[in-house]
């Protein structure tokens, strides 16, 4: 009798357990807390709307199956608050998959510190250089395993055990820097919608300062580090010349650099969020309408560009100024903005056509690329040649430059056609049913190239593949190309000495 209770017990104790939140998925969690909280998304009380909207947020990446179901919800607060969320989780993630910071680990024993620099310089891609008497380093020694960091943390940990510190930024290399940004002329305007560019530009390139140590420790400044972007803010006394600001403005700049490996190309704009004094006394930025530090406009989530494109951002001065206190302020005690960096994604797919041997006469449209399919045709020995006319965004003038310079080839030819340089590789990628690649013969040929005052570049061209051995039949057509996205990266500083 004894053991048939003590087994009914354990079985009801058994069942329970099943039944409690410790024992069900973390993910199904998860997802019936996200759609509790997407239901009082359109309460009527604005209280709980709002503070169902900030647990969502908290949420992340968990909430948004919930959240994109919500889209359809018949609740118009629903759907706008869904949306919003929806997009504000999607950019973060996003900016935190593009600003991951890649890994190095730097191991050195008892290593003259002069070929550690060399060693260091070649796993971190950073131009770092030594201001100073080399003689002083001659026989320093340096023991050191970083493990796996980003490279700025293994830099931090280089200048600690080798007796080195990063050097501040002079005036004059600050000037420089700023002013071979300034290559520019005339602005962006906007008329119904689309762009009007500059076309009065100057190529030239934006300046890549070195990363310069001193010996001896230095003193270290308001740093914020956010995946592979870090971001210091640089002390009063560094001038940020040639850029105009009220006399009576308390102006400041942040250093912005990347590590050399990641697609940043630049810095967008920055925005302060709160700036208060040791007064308590808030500090509000002033904006300037002749503020031509920013060469690109944020449209509709697209880049624009309005003149040369350096291919990567290598450090980037960013200035910019404060109204002052209403008391004498001597440093701010919390500095709080965003900065919007413009990151370049790896390859993605961006448009698909399917059933491409009869897809002739077929268009398709998908994040800003038009894709019209002319003509394919597929000959005896199997290779296929399709004919398109490809309509993309124009990111940078570069692009400008390219559809001129095969513009006047094709002229000269005589021919109305033109070939593109030898082997280049065309962004569309033709598959058979299992994703394997065709070959591409040869280079695409031109046959039409302009420009429009919509900011995109249209091209008419033909492309010939030859498929690999053992090859299924061709399925798909594929633009594969990079993204030019501008993301937010935020920061805090406390205690940054005021001019």
């Amino acid at each position: 009798m004894r053991l048939t209770i003590l087994a009914s017990f354990l079985a009801s104790t058994a069942a329970f357990t099943l039944l409690t939140p410790s024992a069900i998925p973390a993910e199904h969690l998860s997802k019936n807390r996200a759609e509790q909280l997407v239901s009082q998304l359109g309460s009527r009380h604005f209280g709980e709307r709002e503070a169902a909207s900030r647990a969502l947020d908290a949420l992340g990446a968990g909430a948004l199956p919930a959240l994109r179901a919500a889209l359809h919800s018949e609740d118009l607060e629903v759907r706008r608050r869904a949306g919003d969320l929806a997009q504000q989780i999607s950019k973060r993630l996003e900016r935190d998959r593009l600003l991951a910071a890649p890994r190095v680990h730097l191991v050195f024993q008892d290593c003259p510190v002069k070929t550690a620099l060399e060693e260091l310089n070649k796993k971190t891609h950073l131009h770092v250089d030594f201001r100073g008497d080399d003689a002083a380093l001659t026989d320093r020694r340096l023991t050191l395993d970083t493990g796996r960091v980003s490279v700025w943390e293994a830099l931090e940990q280089f200048c600690g055990k080798a007796g080195l510190s990063e050097a501040t930024p002079r005036s004059s290399e600050v000037g420089r820097a700023m002013a071979s940004r300034s290559a520019f002329e005339g602005d962006v305007i906007m008329r119904g919608g689309g762009v009007v560019y500059a076309t009065r530009y100057r190529n030239q390139p934006m300046s890549r300062p070195s990363l310069v140590l001193v010996d001896g420790p230095g003193k270290p400044l308001p740093t914020v580090q956010m995946g592979a972007v870090r971001i210091r803010a640089l002390p009063p006394n560094v001038g940020v010349a040639g850029r105009r600001f009220n006399a009576t403005d308390k102006v400041l700049a942040l250093e912005v650099r990347a590590d050399p490996r990641l697609q940043c190309e630049r810095v967008l704009r920055v925005r302060i969020d709160h700036a208060v004094d040791e007064h308590a006394e808030i500090l509000s930025q002033v904006t300037h309408a002749n503020n031509r530090y920013i060469q690109r406009a944020v449209i509709g989530g697209r880049i624009y560009s309005r003149g040369y494109n350096p291919s990567r951002m290598d450090a980037q001065y960013v200035p910019f100024s404060l109204a002052p206190a209403k008391q004498k302020s001597t440093q701010l005690k919390e500095l709080r903005g965003l900065l919007s960096v413009e990151v370049q994604t790896p390859p993605e797919d961006l448009l698909t056509v399917d059933h491409i041997l009869k897809a002739g006469g077929k268009q398709k449209a998908s994040a800003g690329v038009e894709l019209k399919v002319l003509a394919v045709e597929r000959r005896l020995d199997g290779q296929v040649k399709v004919r398109v006319q490809l309509t993309t965004p124009i990111l940078d003038g570069t692009e400008f430059r390219r559809a001129a310079f095969m513009r006047r080839r094709m002229l000269r030819a005589g021919l109305g056609d033109a070939a593109a340089d030898e082997g280049e590789e065309s962004p569309l990628i033709l598959v058979d049913g299992k994703g394997k690649h065709f070959a591409q013969v040869g280079s695409p040929q031109f046959f039409a190239i302009s420009t429009n005052m919509g900011g995109t570049l249209t091209q008419e061209m033909e492309l010939t593949y030859r498929p690999q051995p053992k090859q299924g039949a061709a399925a798909r057509l594929i633009y594969r190309a990079p993204r030019h996205v501008a993301i937010d990266v935020p920061f805090t500083f406390h205690h940054v000495p005021l001019p």
